[in-house]
């Protein structure tokens, strides 16, 4: 039986949610040596303009050398699983944004890296793209340039698979919230994407 490594895809996962629960479930993720965390810095996203762009760069450099190593089965780009978890209302209040705009642009920033990322690397390495949190769900869908989403199933409820139409027109995306599922759920949602796109392929 081919592996999904064998495929020459990968799932990208899209990581907004800072919970406990997403942070021990990702740790669980990344025991798998095939998984690789791509850690992002947040307080760049919220400062925006050039500085932003340069981090943005900076992943999609990180990413591209992943690749020239190796085959990844799973890129996780996260902001808030490592270092002190932010106080976004405080962030917000010292730069004298109007309430949640430093988490609006930490989730467009993610969403711009996932297109990017795409883009780059192309529509046919990506086996299918799990997020974590409804913002983030929501400006991955919005950079991708999808018209909507279409639900198919689930994988436990408030888990649901579904696809994009649109610009990727069929592509895998699964939204879970950050408080749900057990400690392995990640795995199966990795499982589910990809096989979603042999479905797809064949």
């Amino acid at each position: 039986m081919e592996t999904a490594n064998e495929t020459g895809k990968f799932v990208l996962i899209a990581a907004g949610s800072a919970t406990p629960v997403t942070k021990k479930q990702m740790e669980v993720l990344c025991q798998d040596n095939r998984h690789k965390r791509i850690s992002i810095n947040p307080i760049s996203l919220i400062d925006g303009g050039d500085v932003a762009l340069e981090e943005i760069d900076v992943t999609l450099n990180h990413v591209r050398s992943v690749f020239e190593r190796e085959n990844p089965r799973v890129i996780l780009l996260e902001t808030a699983l490592h270092g002190e978890l932010l106080n976004l209302d405080f962030e917000d209040k010292k730069r004298g944004y109007a309430s949640g705009m430093s988490a609006n642009r930490i989730n467009s920033g993610l969403g711009n890296i996932v297109a990017r990322i795409i883009e780059d690397l192309g529509r046919d390495k990506i086996a299918g793209i799990y997020t974590t949190g409804g913002d983030t769900m929501v400006n991955v869908c919005y950079q991708l340039e999808a018209e909507c989403i279409e639900v198919l199933d689930y994988v436990i409820p408030q888990t649901y698979v579904c696809r994009i139409l649109g610009k990727y027109q069929g592509m895998p995306i699964i939204g879970k919230g950050g408080l749900t599922g057990n400690e392995s759920i990640v795995l199966d949602i990795v499982d589910r994407l990809f096989k979603e796109s042999s479905r797809i392929t064949k």
